[in-house]
């Protein structure tokens, strides 16, 4: 298997040390796992424990990962999401879709949900 691609390699003036970290992060072979998996269920789970990857679509506020603006309950770091799905879209395209997926559902409840929800 040839090494991922990433935006991070071709435009680094978008991304600072934390953005390289995740990309060495998905290169190292971690994503691997997902890849020629036909079973999303099994698929979705295992992008969330172990990989963890479903905590950049919160923001770090609410338990999301740690990408920067801790106290800013909205913040989401696109640039991150990014590299995220261009990673599992080279590994797996069903990892991509159900991550964005996750997305979808996830955002609009950290814009406008109760802290309940």
């Amino acid at each position: 298997m040839s090494a991922l691609q990433l935006s991070s390699d071709d435009l680094g003036a978008f991304f600072d040390a934390r953005h390289g970290e995740l990309a060495a992060r998905l290169g190292d072979g971690t994503l691997e796992g997902l890849r020629g998996h036909h079973e999303a269920e099994a698929l979705a789970m295992s992008m969330g424990h172990p990989l963890g990857l479903y905590t950049f679509l919160v923001p770090e506020a609410h338990g999301g990962a740690a990408v920067g603006r801790a106290g800013d309950a909205r913040y989401v770091d696109v640039r991150s999401l990014c590299l995220v799905r261009e990673a599992l879209g080279q590994v797996s395209p069903l990892a991509d879709a159900i991550f964005a997926v996750q997305g979808l559902g996830t955002y609009p409840l950290v814009l406008a949900g109760s802290d309940a929800q």
